[in-house]
């Protein structure tokens, strides 16, 4: 399989389709012993996508060496709500371990974080839920987890073992998922979705959650024209605020940041995650209009690229910039084998199309 796209350090290959791997940072002296994250489209809205993944005591159906998961806590209360507690009994790195996990915060249908404690280890997940903007019958899941192990002696010995089981975490744990929700019967079958009261109704539209989606892939391009305009306008007015008005507005603007490099950050996730390969991108085509895309329009795209990057056109190039080129362009024609055959682009599409040697060479 080709390597998945990192945001922020390089990135490795991905062990599965459809599980995109961002950067992580394992270090045996920071405070963090181990991090790691990725993405992966998994079938269902993404309403019963959040509740059935935020129930922790359903995590044993996926969630790797994960015995049992029990409710210490909040009786009553739906599995998303800050403050309940579980009881977490697992295998980690070959050892049983007891864990007591807590719900730290929720943003509705939109991520989750909790926090987990042992006498060795602590740790930190944080689950992150995107609609499909390609597909509602889908949803996009972001999964980071950081762990640390502690500063005892057993847990200084444990640091090895923690960062490798952290370094696959995620990648296990979403492509379990994804086969658990892709089974029949579905579990999120018999998911009831809670109706949204009145408050939620008159807040939100029916598509509220595709347009999020289009704003996030748009919203980096004009994201400084729009902060610079906003901090423009708090700097004057600031000047004039007392001092509560000007805290009150510096914690707006701070909102306004936050909620801006999330929404790039989800665009990333979105796009990484529909084209994996890279090979839309790698034609210059959008991945989120796949589901519009026309034969002829990835012909085009292929002709045109051919005129300026075949191997044919590197007279006068020096051996490495002919080298270069001859790679750039067989990347160009799997790209182009892929996406101009129905067949494997629908594959691909869905998840299913696994990358090899042939692709490309036929």
């Amino acid at each position: 399989m080709l390597r998945a796209s990192a945001f922020h350090a390089p990135a490795r290959a991905a062990p599965q389709l459809g599980v995109c791997v961002r950067g992580r940072q394992l270090s045996r002296r920071a405070t963090v012993a181990a991090r790691s994250d990725a993405s992966a489209r998994v079938r269902g809205d993404i309403a019963r996508v959040f509740i059935y993944v935020t129930d922790v005591e359903r995590w044993p159906t996926w969630y790797p060496g994960l015995i049992s998961a029990t409710k210490t806590n909040g009786a009553g209360n739906a599995p998303a709500t800050v403050g309940n507690r579980y009881t977490l009994e697992q295998k980690l790195a070959g050892f049983k371990v007891m864990t007591t996990y807590q719900v730290a915060q929720v943003d509705e249908k939109r991520r989750i974080v909790f926090s987990g404690k042992s006498k060795n280890h602590t740790v930190t997940d944080q689950l992150v839920f995107m609609p499909d903007p390609t597909d509602p019958g889908y949803t996009i899941v972001r999964y980071v987890t950081a762990m640390n192990a502690g500063d005892g002696l057993a847990a200084m010995a444990l640091r090895p073992l923690v960062s490798g089981v952290v370094a696959k975490l995620p990648d296990e744990a979403l492509v379990r998922l994804q086969k658990l929700l892709s089974s029949s019967p579905s579990p999120l079958a018999g998911i009831q979705v809670p109706k949204p009261d009145a408050r939620t109704r008159s807040s939100s539209g029916t598509g509220s959650s595709r347009a999020a989606a289009s704003a996030a892939v748009d919203g980096a391009s004009v994201l400084g024209g729009l902060l610079g305009s906003f901090f423009s306008g708090f700097a004057s007015a600031a000047s004039s605020r007392p001092q509560s008005a000007a805290s009150a507005a510096a914690s707006a603007a701070y909102d306004v940041v936050s909620a801006a490099s999330a929404a790039a950050s989800a665009a990333y996730d979105v796009v990484n995650v529909l084209d994996p390969q890279r090979y839309y991108r790698t034609l210059g085509l959008d991945p989120t209009q796949r589901h519009k895309l026309e034969v002829s329009e990835v012909r085009a795209s292929f002709r045109k690229l051919a005129l300026t990057m075949h191997p044919d056109k590197s007279t006068g190039l020096g051996e490495k910039q002919r080298a270069r080129m001859e790679v750039e362009f067989r990347l160009v024609q799997q790209a182009y084998e892929v996406l101009k055959d129905p067949e494997r682009k629908a594959a691909y599409d869905s998840g299913r199309l696994i990358q090899e040697g042939s692709v490309g060479g036929r």
